[in-house]
Order: structure tokens, then C-alpha cells, then sequence
């Protein structure tokens, strides 16, 4: 199995000329994950690829390929658990105000507010655990749904409201 493509990158709102270049205001693009962490990072990539073509900022290469490929793998091993026959989901929507990512598995859930304090992990010397407090930390919003089987991440770009805020 291999990641799967759902569509095409679909132009939300109409192109616009920036500097001689002609870029979409608004881009939706889907994604079908293996329930493998071996394509973690491949999804990651393929997110940067899409979001290049709206609003290219390589400070945030980092950031967004280590949130998606920490979200992907929780994803992969605590919702679908390694489950070859279930998949991760994968949404992005991005303008040049902000990125938005859902991620959604096919698992049971979890209650975001049961989880541990770094302090906490830290003094049991834990070396696993710390992966929502980096995601986090890297990212301007994260929210959870589906009784936490989905985890939509916000990167802003400029101060204010993202311009993503469509419920999906």
C-alpha cells in the first residue's frame, strides 16, 4: 500500500498575481495514509510540497514537517495500531495568512486533558511521551475532535484570524 492521493489540489478561492507569479489564494489538498510509520515522513513531505505553492517559507519547513510526521505516527500507533488495514486521513488547507492540517485516524480515541506534564515525564525519566507538548509548542493552535481521533493543526503566517476557519 502507498499513500494515496485523494483528488487533486483543488483552488479554493480564485489565483491572484504577486509579483509575476500567479498563486491560488486558497488550496485544499487530501491525503490517504498507510497505517505504516514509514510513510510519516513522506506525508510530510508531500504537505510541504503543497503548501510551497501557496506561501513559501522555508522557517517553516522545520515546524510543519516535524508536527505532521509526530502527528502521523501517534496517528499510526496509538489510534490505528499499526493496523494494516486502517488509514490515517490527511487534509490541508493553507492561504497565505495560515496552514491548516487535519489529521484524522480510524482508532478509538483519547482524552487530550489526560495527558502528563513534561515535569511528570521527565522526573519517571520517560524517554516516549513528549511528542503533543513538541507538536504543541511547534504549532499556533492545536484542537482535537472525534473524541480526539482528529487533531487539527493551525500555523498563522501574519497576525489575526487564518481566513481557514471552514469546519471539515
Amino acid at each position: 500500500m502507498a499513500i494515496h492521493e485523494v483528488g487533486r489540489p483543488r483552488l479554493i478561492d480564485r489565483v491572484e498575481e504577486i509579483s509575476g507569479f500567479r498563486l491560488p489564494k486558497t488550496l485544499e489538498w487530501e491525503l490517504i495514509v498507510p497505517s505504516n510509520l514509514h510513510y510519516a515522513d513522506r506525508a510530510a513531505v508531500a504537505v510541504l510540497r503543497q503548501v510551497h505553492q501557496v506561501v513559501f517559507h522555508h522557517r517553516l519547513d522545520v515546524p510543519i514537517r516535524l508536527a505532521v510526521v509526530e502527528c502521523l505516527s501517534n496517528a499510526i500507533e496509538h489510534g490505528n495500531r499499526f493496523q494494516a488495514r486502517k488509514v490515517v486521513y490527511l487534509r490541508v488547507r493553507c492561504n497565505r495568512r495560515a496552514i491548516q492540517i487535519v489529521i484524522r485516524d480510524q482508532g478509538e480515541g483519547f482524552d487530550p486533558a489526560e495527558k502528563r506534564s513534561l515535569e511528570q515525564l521527565n522526573r519517571k525519566l520517560k524517554e516516549r511521551g513528549r511528542g503533543l507538548h513538541i507538536i504543541r509548542h511547534l504549532m499556533d493552535e492545536v484542537r482535537y475532535f472525534r473524541d480526539g481521533r482528529e487533531v487539527r493543526l493551525i500555523k498563522r503566517l501574519t497576525a489575526g484570524r487564518s481566513g481557514l476557519d471552514r469546519q471539515g
